[in-house]
């Protein structure tokens, strides 16, 4: 029951994180505990989670979704943690090429004794935080440490994948200090 409350909680504060541009700010989310831990930058871990789970929240704005789920079965956004739980439930039977939560880890790449724990925001948090942390690791090139997070050795894709996120991260640290400078 308390995982339940701290999920809401956590995906309350990640669905308003984005309802104003100019209000913009990751203190007391998830990204920012999990950065602080793991030594990232909670808008970079933002960054990525809006290039993998991207979900449509209305008036132009995007969320990261917590539920999302991705296979060659199913691509969804879940309302909630119950019923994604029992849709990757079902499809782990089928498959490992799934992608699960905020920062869509692959069960196949990154096998979990229990996937269900993944549609947990802060563990979803962390397993991608560990897995950024190794990829960047091996390279001196942010961007393609970045990239290396998407596609570990397809050197051009992950160039391109982390150009991209790269390209999120800036635009909103652009609105951070914007935001700074008003006030």
């Amino acid at each position: 029951m308390q995982l339940k409350v701290k999920t809401i909680i956590v995906t309350t504060l990640l669905l308003f994180t984005t309802s104003n541009a100019y209000s913009f700010s990751l203190k007391n989310t998830a990204f920012y505990v999990v950065g602080e831990k793991y030594g990232i930058d909670p808008l970079l871990l933002y960054s990525m989670s809006l290039e993998l789970s991207a979900r449509y929240i209305g008036k132009g704005h995007v969320s990261p979704s917590p539920y999302a789920i991705r296979s060659h079965h199913l691509t969804k956004h879940f309302d909630s943690q119950e019923s994604a739980g029992e849709k990757l439930r079902e499809l782990v039977k089928k498959t490992d090429w799934i992608e699960v939560g905020l920062m869509q880890i692959s069960l196949h790449y990154h096998p979990q004794e229990n996937p269900i724990h993944l549609l947990d925001p802060f563990q979803n948090l962390i397993v991608a935080a560990q897995i950024l942390n190794k990829a960047t690791a091996t390279t001196n090139d942010p961007i393609l440490g970045v990239g290396k997070y998407f596609a570990w050795s397809n050197k051009e894709l992950a160039q391109k994948k982390g150009a991209k996120v790269w390209s999120t991260y800036s635009r909103l640290r652009a609105l951070q200090f914007e935001n700074i400078n008003e006030n």
